[in-house]
């Protein structure tokens, strides 16, 4: 049976007041990504939600740019393009490819808070996926990411 490493036990939030900051933004902002997540879920039509939600990846190769000076490579820019293409084919958002009962669609028409926590939740992914490299880089353990996420994300 394996032990957890007695800095994660006696510093669960890191060492440094740094690594801190990440490891809560870490939390905030993941609980923050999954209720615009649930959100965007309950409230649109799963097409669409899945297609908008599946955003992130270009999002997020745009933010390590800005915020860890990462490469963009072209292999990358391309697999995150065709993920949201294929998304977008397999999940026909009502948005690009209509609404197959359009007599109804006046009655029955999505809150436009649904396509903007969408886009929201993609972003806040984006940031999540950001810091937990950024907190990799500077020596934050798997578990304290974790645990930052769940203290955090059940407080919201």
């Amino acid at each position: 049976m394996s032990s957890l490493p007695p800095r994660i036990i006696q510093r669960p939030f890191g060492g440094t007041p740094s690594m801190c900051k990440l490891l809560i933004a870490r939390g905030i902002i993941g609980g923050i990504s999954f209720t615009f997540f649930y959100y965007t879920l309950s409230t649109l039509p799963l097409g669409d939600a899945t297609t908008l939600l599946s955003l992130y990846p270009i999002i997020t190769i745009f933010l390590a740019r800005i915020v860890l000076g990462e490469e963009i490579k072209p292999l990358n820019s391309a697999a995150a393009v065709l993920s949201v293409v294929g998304a977008s084919l397999i999940s026909r958002p009502s948005f690009l490819f209509g609404n197959e009962d359009d007599d109804n669609s006046a009655q029955h028409r999505p809150p436009k808070l649904g396509y903007i926590t969408a886009f929201l939740g993609s972003i806040f992914a984006s940031c999540v996926i950001v810091l937990i490299r950024k907190a990799g880089k500077a020596g934050a353990h798997t578990l304290q990411l974790l645990w930052a996420f769940v203290v955090f994300s059940t407080m919201i």
